[in-house]
């Protein structure tokens, strides 16, 4: 592919996820709108700390297997089978950790429920097993358009079922029970799209490859894991469940679409930065491009959001939400910084430098955690998204300043 043909796809690519970003803040914001109505603060504490537990299994999954089939893309026709055949053991193989060790973790909270959401929420890492290697030859022919469509359905699917769910009076179990036909959706559809990648016993090279590279990778996630649901555990262990649950809807609310975007965008800029690796100042010219284009977009959406949100809640959300209005606006505003982290840790993955972005992410989870941990000491939400605000965007520059200086 030449470089003006791996820019124009690029920037197609990144138009495609932009606009089904788009549609799914839509989708994401109707729902919380109406899930509001079903479900009280207490349910979303209860989601978030099960969720919190569940992506501690991050280490152990397939998604690093699948991010250095995309690394190692000249021999994927070759390591295709043998990490098909890994990705399905290494999500099995979390499953049982995971469900093992959540019966000891969940008596810290006093929340049972937790229990049976954390089981339901692993269940579909059987699937994801099974969906990461599509995903990764996805990425790696740049079929973004198609990605962007399969994720608006997404998140359609999801958000729908867990408004019908709540509805019903399914509780807190309404925001995890979707996951399982939303992963099922997906798998199918990838399979329709692509030839089917046949299982294949892994050879001692095959392993040694795909394994031993992707241990940092696989770690770098958990640290990301623990990054993101930090709060949640600091908040868990220390604070009460009303707080954790206004946190994590006020978080939910702020970061959805960020966050969104720039997780599906990152699977652009990944290959997109490989392909141009030999070429550094290309490179360099792609790399500052997109971070341009991205802050375009993101800046104005986090300012617009710390703007609206004291008047868009209040008018929308029953008055039990209030509170977490601190959360939504001072979220956004250290995600103000999200563009730098994206381009950054897309660019250390390119390079190949797993090691370090798993260092750098275990710094910025260390210093949210450690933010959570003061900020929650009093119960006091306004405390608690004060201090974890300075962590989320020191994290962001962590990441940006690891990338500019490992060059």
């Amino acid at each position: 592919m030449s470089k003006t043909e791996l820019h124009k796809k690029t920037t197609m690519s990144a138009v495609a996820i932009t606009v089904s970003q788009a549609a799914n803040k839509v989708i994401t914001i109707v729902s919380q709108i109406m899930l509001a109505w079903f479900l009280v603060p207490a349910d979303m504490g209860k989601v978030a700390l099960a969720l919190s537990i569940a992506n501690i299994g991050e280490f152990f999954t397939s998604s690093g297997v699948r991010d250095v089939l995309v690394q190692k893309q000249d021999r994927f026709e070759e390591l295709k089978g043998s990490g098909a055949t890994l990705a399905i053991l290494m999500n099995l193989g979390a499953i049982l950790i995971i469900g093992a060790l959540a019966h000891t973790v969940v008596k810290v909270y006093n929340e049972p429920v937790v229990l049976k959401l954390i089981w339901i929420s692993i269940s579909a890492w059987f699937l994801h097993g099974l969906i990461n290697p599509y995903k990764a030859k996805m990425s790696i022919d740049m079929e973004f358009k198609t990605l962007a469509f399969l994720y608006a359905l997404e998140g359609l699917i999801f958000s729908t079922s867990c408004v019908i769910l709540a509805w019903q009076g399914f509780g807190a179990t309404s925001m995890v029970l979707p996951l399982l036909w939303k992963s099922l959706f997906t798998y199918f559809y990838l399979r329709y799209k692509i030839k089917p990648i046949k299982f294949q016993i892994p050879t001692r090279e095959h392993i040694k490859v795909l394994l031993g590279t992707s241990i940092f990778v696989t770690a770098a996630s958990l640290t990301s894991a623990l990054q993101k649901n930090g709060v949640n555990y600091a908040a868990g262990i220390r604070g009460e469940t009303q707080v954790v649950g206004l946190y994590y809807w006020g978080y939910t609310i702020a970061s959805q679409a960020v966050f969104l975007l720039a997780l599906n965008l990152r699977q652009v800029f990944f290959p997109a930065f490989r392909a141009e690796l030999s070429d550094p100042t290309a490179l360099r010219k792609l790399v500052l491009h997109w971070l341009k284009r991205l802050s375009i977009i993101i800046v104005p959406i986090c300012l617009l959001q710390f703007a609206l949100a004291p008047y868009l809640i209040k008018w929308v959300f029953a008055e039990k939400w209030w509170p977490a209005i601190v959360v939504v606006q001072y979220i956004s505003l250290a995600l103000v910084f999200a563009p730098i982290e994206v381009i950054g840790g897309s660019l250390i993955m390119a390079r190949g430098h797993f090691k370090q972005l798993f260092v750098l992410r275990s710094l910025s989870a260390i210093m949210l955690f450690g933010a959570a941990w003061y900020g929650v000491r009093n119960n006091s939400i306004e405390e608690l998204v004060f201090s974890t605000a300075f962590a989320v965007a020191g994290g962001a520059l962590l990441i940006g300043l690891g990338a500019v200086r490992g060059r």
